[in-house]
Parts: structure tokens; sequence; C-alpha cells
């Protein structure tokens, strides 16, 4: 009799283009059928934009592609900026790209192209972020309301020239090795009033800019005279109070 049979065949894997099926048919009451059957397999068209990167101040990254799948093109994206040098080599699609943004991140966006043989016909994309951030200057000098003053005085320091850049903030030190935290401030001007009861030096610098960006900037600092000053005497002592004439006798401060 005849019938119908239907009959699942695995795909071919990785394999694309046309491929061949070989269907045998066979039964005990007559010859064997053989029907060989073309496939067309096609693949879908992708792509990695790589990375994240970050750019300290003014400048430019080199951003790449990288092909998959049957694409064999792509073309880079973004909301702002500009790219220039692109170049397609060896399954890849390089561009420089220059933000025109100060400060704060961007997406770039990389696309292919849609070859015949496409799945769905339905390009790739894929995206990476370049961020962008500001350096730190370095403070010219500190200036003080004054530089020699008695112990327990108050003073004010203040910060000349230099700038804080993405994320950082000015830290006072009053040591050389900068572990004696004394100050800290996110103010573009930074300012510090202190105390001192000793000669103290007192340092200024950036810390914690966004990297790239250097992280620490080379400090500013300011040395500070400190005097102790007198105090009256509690009372005096003689070794008598009441002499003949001519008679020596010794007087000792106390206090």
């Amino acid at each position: 009799g005849t019938g119908q049979i239907t009959i699942s065949v695995p795909g071919p894997g990785v394999s694309t283009g046309n491929q061949n099926i070989h269907l045998i048919a066979s039964n005990p009451c007559g010859s064997p059928l053989t029907i060989d059957y073309k496939v067309n397999v096609n693949t879908f068209a992708g792509v990695d934009a790589g990375v994240d990167q970050a750019i300290c101040g003014t400048g430019s990254v080199t951003v790449v592609a990288t092909l998959k799948g049957n694409a064999t093109d792509a073309t880079w994206t973004a909301p702002s900026g500009t790219f220039s040098n692109i170049t397609a080599i060896n399954g890849t699609v390089s561009a420089t790209y220059t933000p025109s943004i100060s400060i704060g991140s961007i997406t770039l966006t990389a696309t292919t192209n849609t070859p015949v043989g496409s799945c769905a016909n339905v390009a790739g994309t894929d995206q990476m972020v370049v961020t962008v951030s500001q350096p730190s200057s370095a403070p010219t000098g500190i200036s003080a309301t004054a530089t020699s003053v008695c112990a327990g005085t108050a003073i004010t320091l203040t910060q000349t020239g230099g700038s804080l850049g993405t994320g950082a903030s000015w830290k006072w030190y009053s040591d050389a090795g900068f572990t004696q935290l004394v100050g800290t401030s996110t103010a573009a001007n930074a300012s510090l009033t202190v105390t001192p009861t000793a000669n103290t030096t007192y340092y200024l610098r950036t810390e914690g800019t966004a990297a790239p960006c250097t992280n620490v900037t080379a400090p500013g600092s300011i040395a500070v005279t400190v005097t102790n000053p007198s105090s009256a005497p509690t009372g005096i002592s003689a070794t008598a109070t009441s002499v003949c004439a001519g008679t020596a006798i010794t007087l000792t401060q106390t206090g």
C-alpha cells in the first residue's frame, strides 16, 4: 500500500550554504528508493563591538568591530562625535572615534550589513561605551592669613591655582608623607582653618581623579611658624624680706 512518513533530520551544525540530505526508503516488497535533497542553510549576521573604553581630557580612541556569522561589513554610529580612519580588514571594521563631549559617557553602536543568506534578513548590532573624564591640575601655591602665629591662634589656608578633575577632591595634610589628613574639600577653591600648636608645614593635593586620568597631583605647601606666648609670673620668693642694710638676698620667680 501507500502512505506518508515524516522524517526529522538533524541540522548540519556549523555548516552553511547548500547541504545535501541523502534519503533511502526501503521495504521488503521491492527495491530501495534513493533521493537526494539540497537544503540551503543560512546564518545570522553578528558583530562584537569590543570592550568599553575611557579617555582623559581631549583625545580619541580606536574602536574595533569584529564581524561574525555571514556579516561582511559594519558601520559605526554614535549620537555625537566623529569617526575617521575607518578600515575594514580581516573580518574587522576599525575606526578612530573622537568624542565631542567634555565629560560623561556616550554609547557607540556597530551595525552589520545583511548579505544574502542572512537569517530573517536582520542586521547584527552591538554596543560599547566611551567615558570621558577631565584631569585635575595641581595647586600652584597656598596662601595663609598669617604664617607666623602664637600657639593656639587660628589661621585660614587657601588654595591658589589648580583645579579638580572628574571625581576628585582636595586633600589637606600636615606631614610630607601624606598620612596625617586634616581636611577635605570638593569646592572649586579649597580653604582650611587650622589652629597649630607647633611649627607645621601644610600640604594640599588633589586625589581620586577618575581613570585613566592621573589619580593624584603634585602638592602645594606652606610652612607656618608657631611661637609660644609669655605668661606672667605667679609670684616672687626671697631668701629674706627684712634685712639690714648691705645684706644680700636672692629673689626667685615662681610660676
